[in-house]
């Protein structure tokens, strides 16, 4: 039984009020989405009741399946009533996408997935196009399944996004929008985007945090579950499992990528801004709480996701991706750049979250009036 799909009366409101709270063309009652969703409500209810308790949440919140051009949204339905909507074909080419990029040929030894071949050819493509055609042509979901065998990815991606969407209400972001400080946000649209990208990172971040908490926890019950207690054999599955969760929420955020209209945007961080915070957060929180071999797992899972790609495309330079090759370097005499991924175009990426990172200064004081759980991070800059 569903403890926390929406009520009727819920869903009433939400399509009775329609643009007003969200872009859904269409809710789906329970009693409906019991007959055909019945793989979102399993998620959905795991996600929410693990960050309810772990975030320890002061508020309502519930979700519904919905027909919608938005992926994933919240809408409010009370003083401290939120929905999370989920647009059942997002669900499902989120699932179908994961399953996909994790068995390409290139990935699977890492991964400790059966392969699964390509059925077209991407030579000289886009990363985000070779994603967007995936999404058209998903995958055989029960080939990929059992060459899978593992809901490690899947459930990182889904983790990241709902608690992405969940923090957006839980750090007050929704209420500080709402009240009359907000208005000093608004001298001018520059500003105000300014502070949306701000608080759109402060989502990233505790997404992130979210899937480390959690997925760390779910590596030591699988382990445990299949009676592993040798040190080294342990260190070696736990980093296979890691690299599985931490793939799995780099997916989530070329899922969001390739669905924006725009590669660039007034109002989200850029996509390797995005990305950056992301990764950044998993290597804090890996180093902290577990050790520096640990810490190296975000950067090893972006060199195989990278070089997974230049395999279909043919090579690094040819995917137009930072996440691929921060750096194009002209060397004397060369007739063709040579495409990197160092530091200093990672400190090239940073930049673009140091204005966020002062302005967060400023939104911080406010948003704790309107706080409803989790942790809000520290304020470590000037105020801008």
């Amino acid at each position: 039984m569903s403890q926390y799909y929406a009520t009727d009366d819920e869903v009433q409101r939400v399509t009775n009020l329609r643009q007003q709270v969200s872009a859904a063309h269409w809710v789906f009652r329970k009693s409906e989405a019991d007959a055909d969703y019945h793989e979102i409500i399993h998620d959905m209810e795991w996600i929410i009741r693990h960050l309810q308790l772990m975030l320890k949440i002061n508020a309502s919140i519930r979700f519904a399946v919905v027909s919608s051009p938005a992926p994933f949204q919240v809408a409010r339905t009370g003083k401290c009533e939120f929905l999370i909507l989920v647009d059942q074909n997002a669900f499902y080419d989120l699932i179908n996408l994961n399953y996909r990029i994790q068995t390409l040929p290139s990935l699977s030894e890492s991964l400790n997935t059966t392969p699964i071949a390509l059925k077209k050819e991407h030579q000289g493509r886009y990363l985000l196009d070779i994603v967007k055609d995936f999404l058209r042509n998903p995958i055989d979901i029960l080939e990929a399944i059992e060459a899978t065998k593992s809901l490690v990815g899947h459930q990182a991606s889904m983790l990241f996004i709902i608690g992405h969407e969940i923090s957006h209400i839980t750090h007050g972001h929704l209420d500080f929008k709402n009240s009359p400080f907000y208005k000093e946000f608004l001298q001018t649209k520059e500003d105000e985007n300014l502070t949306l990208r701000t608080l759109e990172m402060d989502a990233d971040s505790s997404g992130a945090t979210n899937v480390f908490a959690t997925m760390e926890y779910v590596i030591s019950l699988i382990l445990e579950q299949r009676g592993i207690t040798d040190r080294d054999e342990w260190d070696a599955k736990s980093g296979v499992l890691r690299q599985q969760y931490i793939t799995g929420t780099y997916i989530a955020l070329l899922y969001s990528e390739a669905r924006m209209k725009s590669f660039f945007t007034s109002k989200y961080p850029i996509s390797y801004a995005r990305f950056l915070t992301v990764s950044s957060v998993l290597k804090i929180a890996l180093k902290r709480h577990i050790g520096d071999v640990a810490a190296s797992a975000p950067e090893q899972a972006r060199i195989n996701l990278a070089n997974a790609f230049a395999a279909i495309s043919g090579s690094l330079g040819a995917l137009g991706h930072p996440i691929a090759t921060n750096m194009i370097i002209w060397e004397p005499g060369a007739s063709t750049p040579s495409h990197q991924y160092n530091e200093l175009g990672e400190l090239i990426g940073l930049e673009q979250l140091e204005p966020l990172y002062s302005r967060w200064s400023r939104l911080r004081p406010f948003l704790e009036l309107y706080q409803l759980g989790g942790k809000l991070a520290p304020a470590i800059a000037e105020p801008a």
